[in-house]
C-alpha cells in the first residue's frame, strides 16, 4: 500500500518534469535557480539547468528512465531521451 503512494509520487514528479521541459530539436532542459551559493540571492538569475547528476540534466535523466520502465509511461521515456541529449551536448 505504502509503495503504490510512493509511486503515484513519483509519477506526478516525473509528469511535471515532463510538462515544464524546454525542449530544442530533440534534447530538452529545464530552468532552475542556481544551487551555487551567491553573494546575493535577490539577484541570482532564473536560468537553464547544467548537465550533472546531482543538479542538472543528468540526474533528470536517470529518474525519468526509472519512472519509464516502471509506468511504461512513453512521455516518460521521451523526456529522458531528451534530458540525455541534453546532457551529452
Amino acid at each position: 500500500m505504502k509503495r503504490d503512494r510512493f509511486l503515484t509520487v513519483a509519477e506526478c514528479i516525473a509528469a511535471r518534469l515532463c510538462r515544464d521541459a524546454v525542449w530544442e530539436r530533440e534534447s530538452c532542459t529545464w530552468m532552475s535557480w542556481p544551487t551555487r551559493a551567491s553573494s546575493d540571492p535577490l539577484t541570482d538569475p532564473y536560468e537553464t539547468i547544467g548537465s550533472t547528476l546531482y543538479d542538472g540534466s543528468a540526474g533528470i535523466a536517470l529518474f525519468l528512465a526509472f519512472m519509464a520502465r516502471v509506468s511504461g509511461d512513453p512521455v516518460f521515456l521521451l523526456g529522458h531521451i531528451g534530458a540525455v541529449n541534453h546532457m551529452l551536448s
